[in-house]
């Protein structure tokens, strides 16, 4: 195995994975805050804002590899820049996220410990929600830090895998016509008329 291939998977199969996994989570917290009976309340705004964001990769992904969406109006560098705004656009929502949703537990340990007293079964589930969000969050920006990093060098499975239609062209079919008549018929073709040749002169 080739270290090119080598990197795409350490670094290309946890970043799948948090690509459809952050968007779950997310819907997750928001449903499971709904559920305290407004001991934790979310931010609206940046709640929507970041499943919207994180909403764009797993889309990305199933249209290029479900439903075969070749770019063929976008060259390969409009492409990588389009990549590299998505990812200051993830740092920045991540670093708002992290600010207005700093109190949101309202005393409660970031780890959601067993020993704390909770008002309700419920808040310690949303609370551990929204910890898991919160890790997946800074995880899919690491990746994606990572993955935009080595594409410049191009090493990263993003330059193998989402990168690799971008700028091709449908080729035209080939003209069957033509195609050069097979040698290997003509001895064939030369006994057969010899035949019909042979059968015109009996009956004669």
């Amino acid at each position: 195995m080739s270290l090119k291939s080598l990197v795409s998977l350490i670094l290309g199969i946890p970043f799948t994975i948090l690509i459809f996994v952050c968007p779950i989570l997310e819907i997750g917290k928001i449903e499971l805050f709904s559920r305290t009976n407004g001991i934790l309340i979310y931010d609206t705004n940046v709640e929507y804002t970041y499943l919207v964001l994180s909403l764009i990769a797993p889309s990305v992904l199933i249209l290029v590899y479900f439903f075969k969406c070749h770019w063929d109006n976008v060259s390969p560098m409009t492409a990588k820049l389009l990549l590299v705004a998505y990812l200051f656009g993830c740092i920045g929502i991540s670093i708002a996220y992290t600010i207005f949703t700093i109190n949101e537990l309202r005393g409660i340990p970031f780890g959601c410990p067993d020993s704390y007293h909770y008002a309700l079964p419920q808040v310690q589930t949303a609370c551990q929600a929204r910890a898991a969000n919160f890790v997946s969050m800074w995880a899919f920006v690491f990746f994606l830090i990572l993955n935009v990093i080595l594409l410049v060098f191009g090493m990263g499975p993003l330059e193998s895998e989402l990168f690799a239609d971008i700028g091709k062209r449908k080729l035209p079919k080939s003209d069957t016509s033509t195609q050069p008549r097979d040698s290997g018929s003509e001895p064939f073709s030369q006994i057969e008329s010899g035949q019909q040749q042979q059968q015109k002169d009996e009956k004669e």
